[in-house]
């Protein structure tokens, strides 16, 4: 089934890229290399613009349907072939909480003393106004 998703993921898309080349762009012609009297006259006297952009229409809608359909299969064979002892394992390897001391007072350790406040000293820069 992933496979003929897949199938028609990639043509459809292909075909969306080829729609998109053959549509009419601001200030052009579509079919100015087909000839620019033939595809007038294929298309009807409003032009190419109405028919590209809804079969266009209609192959993103399937083309998103595709994308979204692959990655729940995926997800699906994905968790399948995962053996079922394998969150049991996960679990046990997980690190316990830590235990938070009692008391307010901050912890001693083998860390030095935080420095104190900066003190002034003078600067070689001037002084601003």
């Amino acid at each position: 089934m992933l496979g003929v998703i897949l199938v028609v993921h990639a043509v459809v898309s292909l075909a969306i890229v080829v729609l998109v080349l053959l549509q009419r762009g601001p200030g052009a012609d579509a079919g100015a290399s087909f000839g620019a009297g033939s595809s007038q006259t294929f298309f009807g006297a409003g032009g190419s613009g109405n028919v590209l952009s809804h079969i266009t229409t209609v192959l993103v809608a399937i083309f998103f349907a595709a994308s979204f359909s692959v990655a729940l299969l995926a997800k699906q064979s994905i968790d399948a072939s995962l053996p079922p002892e394998l969150p049991a394992v996960v679990d046990a390897l997980a690190v316990p909480e830590l235990e938070r001391p009692s008391s307010s007072s901050p912890p001693s350790g083998d860390l030095p003393d935080a420095p104190s406040a900066p003190t002034t000293q003078p600067s070689d820069l001037p002084d601003t106004p």
